[in-house]
């Protein structure tokens, strides 16, 4: 019997010192974690280049009037209405939210003296007064669909 207690604690002593020795590498790597990271300063994050893919691109145009508009390629794909020398382009609907211009917009929002008025899946509805646009995010591109 007392053998057996003799080599149940030696069993334990030696698990102990197996286990000690696994957490040490443990207190190495969290060591070599603790310092401070420096992160990235605030002025490199202007010289970065932009991960997104531009689709169709648009200027920044000072019209006679002194207006400041943004115009777009007539490369774009996408649908584009022009009322009152302004272009609409729907770029992109996500949730209740629209992205129009390159701005994303609410329901009720006003977007050049429009309104917001309906977001569905493919399209969003603008309204002024008696005037409705309907912008769709319609492509010919076939490879592209929306569910």
């Amino acid at each position: 019997m007392k053998k057996n207690i003799v080599i149940t604690f030696l069993l334990l002593l030696f698990s102990v010192s197996l286990s000690s020795n696994e957490l040490a590498w443990v207190d190495k790597q969290i060591e070599a974690i603790k310092p401070a990271r420096s992160g990235l300063v605030a002025k490199n994050v202007d010289t970065l280049k932009n991960p997104f893919i531009i689709v169709e691109e648009k200027k920044l145009v000072t019209t006679k009037s002194g207006k400041k508009v943004y115009v777009t390629s007539k490369k774009s794909k996408k649908s584009r209405y022009k009322t009152s020398r302004r272009y609409y382009s729907l770029n992109a609907i996500m949730n209740n939210s629209a992205l129009i211009n390159g701005r994303w917009y609410k329901l009720n929002d006003s977007v050049g003296g429009y309104k917001l008025r309906s977001i569905a899946k493919t399209h969003v509805v603008l309204v002024k007064g008696s005037k409705k646009l309907k912008l769709t995010t319609y492509s010919k591109n076939r490879n592209l669909k929306f569910k």
